[in-house]
């Protein structure tokens, strides 16, 4: 994962991260989130149970024309995390702790591997503990199901990183997603040869 994880810090953000500062490389600072949430800013609910975060403006995915990456990208993002073709290897670190996950991944597993069957089954499903606020479509909402302190390091993990909406056309970790990666990063892959 490490190497990977390199790569990908060049063109998918997360909203949370690690910097790239001497000393400071293990506490998470705001990336795509405009603030770490804690209990003072309103960003984590008193009893440790909901977390908010807001996108900032100007947080853009490279699309023609470009466009503000927002919460419902992340949800599309932590939903792909457990996909039937290529799932996430460390899902038990965080798949009982969002609430409704472990259900929606049980669901998700028994899917066809299809780009298609994949993007229907998200259309028609929802998991309880990642949501769109209402009020705002750059916040998204986690609600767990046990307070868990470290649940914001989890955040910077690439795993949970937004998705745009055209990911829904390919299945993930496919050589034809890689040819047409989405970038909101500082880099963009400019072209893909496979196995090179």
């Amino acid at each position: 994962y490490t190497t990977g994880y390199l790569g990908l810090r060049t063109w998918s953000r997360q909203l949370l991260t690690y910097p790239a500062v001497a000393g400071q490389t293990t506490n998470v600072v705001p990336d795509l989130a405009t603030q770490v949430p804690t209990v003072a800013n309103g960003g984590i609910s008193s009893d440790g149970l909901t977390y908010k975060l807001t996108i900032r403006q100007g947080a853009m995915w490279n699309t023609s024309p470009a466009r503000q990456v927002t919460a419902a990208d992340e949800v599309r993002g932590v939903m792909r995390t457990c996909n039937p073709a290529q799932p996430f290897g460390g899902l038990p670190d965080f798949q009982s702790l969002i609430a409704g996950f472990s259900d929606f991944c049980d669901g998700f597993s028994k899917v066809s591997p299809t780009a298609d069957a994949m993007k229907a089954y998200m259309d028609s499903h929802t998991i309880s503990g990642v949501s769109v606020d209402p009020s705002n479509p750059l916040t998204v909402v986690f609600k767990l199901t046990r307070p868990a302190t470290y649940f914001p390091n989890q955040l910077a993990i690439p795993a949970l990183s937004p998705a745009p909406v055209e990911y829904e056309a390919y299945v993930p970790a496919g050589s034809d997603l890689a040819q047409h990666t989405v970038s909101d990063g500082p880099y963009e892959i400019q072209s893909y040869t496979p196995s090179k």
